[in-house]
């Protein structure tokens, strides 16, 4: 079975390492002879995907007529798929530039995140994208969420062909941190075990300026509590100038990505808020549940596929900041509130959105959209043999079983 997945770029980027994160933990997906074709930048990633066993292969993509022209050759001449699974964030590009020419072999389109448009325009861009241009070529539509899922569905896209498919997090890469762990963790910070840090998830956007905002209310409460910004995003350089108005508290910081070690960052934190928009996909919250953080978001979008109120975390209507302020108070003056949410949450992820239940229902489509080919190849892909987890699941519930480095 030659199953071809298509990227926009072998950049760091969160749709890309999830694939990885897959073909690394689920070891069956590397035998079917899976190839990897990008027509963006080259990146680590490329490396990564190769170290794993798994084909790679790039366009030229210095125009239209060359992205046409390479890639029908890579995908018709070299790479002969058996399948085609696309996760570009432009959802027609696959279908127009890689499939159009082939359309016997089954073509899925996985739509991750509906970030990028303006709200008024999301309807428009998404018909645009997936009704007009792939919708006689298109077998299956993934979506990464419910609230992705009906944003389809008011697009025209026909209910039958969407999927739902969560973007898996790893269960083994956010696991919550042993005491001294914690504590090695915090002071990249220069936190003290006993001060109340605060840290935000997710891409900085305009929902940070909102958390800015209740942070008075916070530190009036909490007078001690310490505010980090982490990552980049649209509204940085708004945000970074807000912080320069605050320069003599001390209790407010914005530093870089952290990357791999952000899942950690969460499980160091007493209190991970996301303030982010209705249209981000709320990775970070399920990272941060992993974690066994206890977590904070507005009550909108995806944010509520992610959290349970009171339950797994905590929903604030959006633009309150005074709920927000005296949510994240709450928190901070019961630890085992925090505790509570943090189990619960872990609990939930690991049953619900572990990368594994990505990786079965990933197979279970392809199989279902390509009957015919050769998949008694891979003889371990039949249900019930194999154990995608690299420990037993109760194990991997247990945090004594993990240990950072």
């Amino acid at each position: 079975m030659r199953i071809l997945l298509l990227l926009d770029t072998f950049e760091d980027h969160l749709s890309g390492k999830m694939l990885h994160l897959l073909c690394q933990r689920w070891a069956p997906i590397r035998e079917l002879r899976l190839s990897v074709l990008s027509l963006g930048p080259d990146g680590p990633l490329r490396e990564r995907f190769r170290a794993l066993g798994v084909r790679t292969a790039m366009v030229d993509a210095s125009g239209p007529v060359a992205i046409r022209r390479e890639g029908k050759k890579e995908l018709f001449s070299k790479l002969r798929p058996d399948l085609l699974h696309s996760h570009c964030s432009w959802p027609a590009m696959g279908a127009r530039l890689y499939h159009s020419g082939n359309q016997w072999v089954p073509y899925i389109e996985s739509v991750h995140d509906l970030q990028p448009p303006p709200r008024d325009m999301m309807n428009k861009v998404v018909q645009f994208g997936l009704e007009r241009h792939t919708r006689k070529y298109i077998s299956a539509v993934t979506a990464s969420c419910r609230h992705v899922r009906t944003h389809l569905k008011n697009a025209g896209i026909e209910p039958g062909k969407i999927k739902l498919i969560p973007m898996g997090v790893d269960g083994v890469q956010c696991f919550p941190l042993s005491p001294q762990s914690l504590s090695r963790y915090r002071k990249l910070f220069g936190v003290h075990d006993d001060e109340p840090l605060v840290v935000t998830a997710g891409q900085i956007e305009k929902g940070h300026l909102s958390l800015l905002d209740a942070w008075p209310a916070v530190r009036e409460k909490v007078p001690d509590a310490r505010l980090f910004f982490i990552g980049d995003g649209p509204a940085r350089e708004e945000l970074e100038a807000r912080l320069r108005e605050y320069n003599h508290d001390n209790s407010l910081r914005k530093i870089g990505p952290l990357d791999e070690i952000g899942p950690k960052v969460y499980g160091a934190a007493d209190v991970v808020v996301h303030p982010g928009g209705e249209n981000i996909l709320p990775h970070e919250i399920a990272q941060a549940g992993a974690a066994r953080a206890a977590v904070v978001a507005w009550d909108h979008g995806a944010n509520v596929e992610y959290i349970r109120h009171d339950v797994t975390g905590k929903l604030v209507r959006p633009g309150n900041i005074e709920s927000l302020a005296g949510t994240i108070v709450e928190l901070l003056n019961n630890r085992e509130k925090r505790e509570e949410l943090g189990n619960e949450a872990r609990e939930y992820i690991l049953e619900e959105l572990e990368v594994s239940q990505t990786a079965r229902l990933y197979i279970d489509l392809w199989r279902d959209l390509a009957p015919d080919s050769l998949w008694d190849q891979t003889n371990n892909l039949t249900a019930g043999e194999v154990d995608p987890f690299p420990l037993e699941f109760n194990q991997l519930k247990d945090p004594q079983l993990h240990r950072d480095g």
